[in-house]
């Protein structure tokens, strides 16, 4: 639907912001096929998983390796979507929301850097 909106060869910066448009656009009534009710359930229960699964790292209950090696490309993807629907949301008042999602993907990153 909104492939037109990049050009042929688009830069990292593009992308990032062509993948939070989506995202945002996703979490409005006209976003999708699925009433947004529906869609915002969904939604709560990725972020519910994502950020006990980044307090399960964080706090040393579960082993960061396999964590990323099973979660890690996902909740990726999860936030290049929906950060700056996550990003308004903060801006509105809720400044913690979904920070430990954010910490994992960070986190992840930067191992990957030094593999």
């Amino acid at each position: 639907k909104n492939a037109a909106l990049l050009g042929k060869d688009p830069s990292k910066q593009e992308l990032d912001y062509y993948y939070k448009q989506i995202g945002i656009a996703a979490m409005t009534a006209a976003g999708g096929s699925m009433p947004l009710t529906q869609f915002e359930e969904h939604f709560d229960r990725v972020i519910y998983f994502l950020n006990r699964l980044s307090h399960c790292v964080s706090g040393n209950i579960c082993d960061a390796e396999i964590a990323d090696d099973y979660f890690h490309e996902y909740a990726a993807s999860f936030w290049n979507y929906f950060s700056g629907y996550i990003e308004n949301q903060r801006k509105g008042g809720s400044a913690n929301f979904a920070k430990p999602i954010e910490e994992f993907v960070q986190r992840g990153q930067a191992e990957e850097g030094t593999r």
